[in-house]
């Protein structure tokens, strides 16, 4: 699968981090497959998922279609996991737009007071 990494930063202070995978790896035939290996994945690395949504449009009973993703490639269906961890919210989606499939990853860093006042106190001391 080919993949991008994007991230955001407050004040120089990390925020969130994507992950996006597809569309190339990510057909007609193996989205839901490859969709569930990643959620395997994190399965594994961060504890069994808080949550999970599937978000199936109304439109979706008047399609007829052949392939299983082809609902989802079209926008009809968008499926939602959700981690929580000490420091993370991670949220794994499954959707897609102008007929490619693609698996997003974010991970946005959920701070605890002391992590604030760490950061803090190293922004004064770079400034002293």
């Amino acid at each position: 699968m080919s993949a991008k990494l994007k991230k955001e930063y407050v004040h120089l202070y990390p925020y969130m981090a994507t992950i996006i995978l597809g569309p190339s790896g990510l057909g007609q035939t193996n989205c839901f497959l490859k969709y569930e290996k990643i959620v395997k994945f994190l399965n594994k690395k961060y504890g069994r998922y808080l949550q999970r949504k599937e978000k199936k449009d109304f439109l979706i009973e008047e399609l007829i279609y052949s392939r299983k993703c082809h609902p989802l490639s079209v926008g009809l269906i968008e499926i939602n996991t959700i981690w929580k961890t000490e420091r993370f919210q991670i949220e794994a989606w499954l959707f897609g737009s102008d007929d490619d499939i693609h698996i997003e990853i974010e991970y946005y860093f959920t701070p605890t007071g002391s992590d604030v006042h760490k950061y803090e106190e190293k922004q004064l001391n770079k400034v002293l």
